[in-house]
């Protein structure tokens, strides 16, 4: 059966390739036959196309030369008919013979076939006059009276017997100014056929002496005719025409061909598969035969090999197998041999190779319970929530036992059950964070590690999570466990860091509390301690009555003021706290219950640093220290504004020049002294400011140099302060542009200028830390206001006073008479 077998397909195989071959050959010569058809007919195809490439040049040279010809012909005729009818007509226009050149052009007209309009027009006054006009319009001729010509609709008009006809004439306005012949060649209306206008002036002259004809007003006529090319357009037709016919004369012959020699190919084709198909069935014949003599001799040793493979396979060892050739039979018959003696002497001593092998299992197999109780151990006593989950993210049986604790959860409520849903329910990490951790935790399962790592960057690694309406602080640690190479679960580590987080919280706590406090006792050190304790004790009352102003305007004052006292007790963090809050009260154009929101917010924090720094400073200084009510003078008032504006005057590049301060040494009130003192340091901040720094930014050539007074006396019941600088002034029609547009005006105490005392209004555009924002000044009228007295301004000459005037007895306690000055 195997003989049989074998040999079978050794006969098939062997017919298949030589039929195989047989087509191949028949392939390979129908492809060459389709070749050669091919070659042929694109042979038969690049001739054609080359002969109808020489016809259509030939024919485009000869429509070259036929429009040459025409046109050249046409030029000359045109030149002639120009130079004969203007010998021929000059002396019948002269002699007004209407009718006689209407017969001459009519006949010109009849007999040359070129001609397609032909006209004579005189000159009478300023409008032409048509003596004749014939063309196919008019083919019997007219002659125009009471003629018009229409230079924007290129239109003549006139009469003609009892008619009115109108002539589109676009070329007339051309004629009429022309300053001799002229040939010009156009289109005839949408035609594709060209015509040449020609025409020429005839007058009783040279043509020479056509301009003094002209410049004199003698009578001038101008004869116009149009020449056509439709002869050589027909020319040119008829010659494409027969370049056309050659053409497809040409493709018809190509065709021809190509299909005779299709013909003869499929012809060739049915000969060659004739003769390839008897040839391929000798060879196959002859093959079998060839085949059936080789095989026996063969298979036998084949035949011998099966038969000892099967005693081997049924457990027979001792019978050899004999190798009877030298060729890869034999090879293979003396390896089967030497298979059968290894696997013989392996049989033999297999036994004992199981018995050691079943004794290596069982010390593997109690290492690997050990190892698993000691990770159970620990998994039990870890104080971490440890779990795996798969891509699901269900969370698998195994689990640390501090996870329950950690969770309160029991264990059928942890196993099988969602991660996130079951212990992050109630998370406080912002849910689009949260999503995208789970996207990427979601996208790195059944890849590799390099995606995990990739995605790495997403994970949260600490969260917070209400448990049983406590919030825990937990650490999240998120380890790939990979199997073959790719991530197959997630182990997840929890870590409670509840405790730890406050612990750093309280630390952080105390940390800020010392070293506000140590900012304290280094302010209160480094100034005046007890400018210090004045300013807290008349500030914390001050910003407590925030809230009960009903106008957002008095709530500004209030604050730049306070802004400028803080300034001037060195409280540098509080006045440009203020300075913000200025800007965005300002700017805000919200609900009262927004605004009052936000004037409660910012009077919270104010309260709570100052009071801090009030009680720091109890803790620092006798409980009984009370506040120095003697009298002052103005010049220990303002020591710290000036102190604070020379600082603030450096920082910009300037220097304060001079200070002078004439005071008749009263004797104050101290309440009194402290309003009055805000006022001056808003008046000086506003004359430093606008008199010079923001004035030199507009005029670079302002001085550098600042120079300021500070003048008060007593008139009569009133007490008369003067605050002067002598810097850029106040712009008179900028005052009168401001009262105008706010509808501002002055009463018969007043002047322009006291339009800055409104709200919002600045003499400059720019606003810095200090003024610009249009409060200042209404917080100082504010003040005196409230005192009993009033205040003004006035600008000339470069000196700029504010006057502050107000009743003695808001301000005094006694009186004596002396003058300081500070420079």
């Amino acid at each position: 059966m195997l003989y049989r077998s074998i040999k079978t397909k050794i006969s098939l195989s062997s017919l298949g390739v030589s039929v195989s071959s047989i087509l191949i050959m028949l392939v390979i010569v129908l492809i060459n036959i389709n070749q050669m058809i091919d070659g042929m007919s694109a042979l038969y195809q690049e001739q054609s196309e080359r002969t109808k490439t020489t016809i259509q040049e030939n024919s485009e040279a000869n429509i070259v030369k036929i429009s040459k010809f025409y046109e050249d012909a046409l030029v000359t005729k045109a030149i002639n008919l120009l130079e004969r009818d203007f010998l021929v007509l000059r002396g019948q226009f002269a002699d007004n013979s209407i009718g006689w050149i209407s017969n001459f052009l009519y006949n010109t007209y009849q007999l040359d076939g070129d001609l397609i309009h032909a006209s004579f027009i005189a000159i009478q006054g300023d409008q032409p006059v048509v003596w004749y006009l014939i063309n196919d319009r008019f083919p019997k001729g007219i002659s125009l009276q009471r003629s018009s010509f229409d230079t924007g609709t290129k239109t003549l008009s006139g009469v003609s017997g009892s008619d009115n006809i109108s002539i589109p004439y676009p070329t007339l306005q051309t004629i009429l100014t022309s300053d001799g012949p002229r040939i010009k060649l156009l289109q005839q209306g949408n035609k594709e056929i060209e015509v040449y206008d020609v025409s020429t002036p005839i007058f009783d002259g040279d043509l020479s002496e056509f301009q003094d004809f002209k410049d004199n007003g003698e009578p001038i006529g101008f004869l116009h005719y149009q020449l056509t090319l439709k002869n050589m357009m027909a020319s040119i037709e008829s010659e494409r025409k027969q370049a056309e016919n050659a053409v497809n004369a040409q493709e018809e012959e190509t065709q021809r061909l190509s299909e005779r020699t299709q013909s003869l190919g499929d012809d060739l084709k049915i000969r060659s598969m004739m003769i390839v198909a008897g040839s391929g069935f000798i060879i196959i014949v002859l093959g079998l035969v060839t085949i059936n003599l080789v095989t026996s001799a063969i298979i036998r040793p084949i035949v011998d090999l099966k038969d000892g493979a099967h005693r081997i396979a049924e457990g027979d060892y001792s019978t050899p197998l004999k190798a009877t050739t030298n060729d890869e039979i034999g090879s293979l018959s003396r390896n089967f041999e030497f298979m059968r003696v290894q696997v013989k002497t392996f049989t033999d001593d297999l036994q004992g190779l199981v018995d050691a092998r079943t004794q290596e299992l069982k010390i593997a197999l109690d290492d690997s319970r050990e190892q698993r109780q000691k990770i159970a151990e620990i998994m039990e006593k870890i104080e971490q929530g440890i779990l795996t989950f798969d891509q699901s993210f269900k969370i698998e049986p195994e689990y640390s036992g501090y996870l329950e604790k950690l969770f309160q959860l029991k264990e059928k409520e942890i196993v099988g059950q969602n991660v996130f849903d079951t212990l992050f329910a109630n998370h406080q990490t912002s849910k689009d964070s949260w999503d995208q951790m789970k996207q990427s935790i979601q996208c790195s399962f059944k890849e590799e590690p390099l995606t995990w790592q990739i995605n790495a960057d997403h994970l949260i690694r600490d969260t917070r999570v209400v448990i049983d309406h406590e919030i825990k602080t937990f650490e999240l640690d998120w380890t790939p466990i990979e199997r073959d190479g790719l991530v197959e679960r997630v182990m997840l580590s929890i870590r409670d860091l509840t405790e730890q987080k406050e612990m750093e919280r309280r630390a952080k706590e105390a940390d800020q509390e010392n070293e506000r406090m140590l900012r304290v006792i280094s302010h209160y050190i480094q100034y005046d301690q007890k400018r210090t304790k004045q300013f807290l004790s008349q500030t914390i009352p001050r910003i407590e009555a925030l809230d009960l102003f009903d106008d957002k305007r008095r709530v500004l004052r209030s604050l730049h003021t306070l802004k400028g006292d803080a300034r001037v007790a060195r409280f540098d963090d509080l006045a440009e706290s203020i300075h913000r809050a200025e800007s965005t009260l300002k700017a805000e154009d919200s609900a009262e219950s927004t605004y009052n929101e936000m004037i409660s917010s910012l009077k919270t924090l104010w309260l709570r640093d100052l009071n801090h720094y009030y009680k720091t400073i109890q803790l620092i200084t006798s409980q009984d220290e009370k506040q120095d009510e003697q009298a002052k003078t103005i010049l220990g008032a303002i020591d710290g504004v000036l102190t604070d504006l020379s600082d603030y005057v450096s920082k910009e590049g300037f220097w304060l020049e001079s200070f002078s301060l004439s005071d008749e040494i009263i004797t104050w009130k101290p309440a009194g002294l402290t309003m009055l003192t805000e006022c001056i340091m808003h008046g000086l901040n506003n004359s430093v400011d606008h008199g010079y720094i923001l004035a030199k930014k507009g005029d670079p050539h302002q001085p550098a140099g600042i120079n300021l007074d500070v003048f008060t006396k007593r008139e009569n019941d009133l007490i008369v302060i003067d605050i002067i600088d002598h810097g850029a002034g106040i712009d008179p029609k900028f005052a009168e542009h401001r009262a105008k547009s706010l509808g501002f005006v002055p009463n018969e105490n007043e002047t322009i200028f006291d339009v800055l005392f409104l709200d919002e209004v600045s003499s400059q555009t720019q606003a810095t830390s200090r003024s610009g924002r249009g409060v200042g000044l209404a917080a100082v009228r504010e003040i005196i206001t409230e005192l009993g007295g009033t205040a003004s301004i006035s600008s000339e000459n470069g000196m700029t006073i504010l006057r502050l005037k107000v009743p003695s007895d808001q301000l005094l306690t006694g009186r004596r008479q002396e003058n300081q000055s500070a420079s």
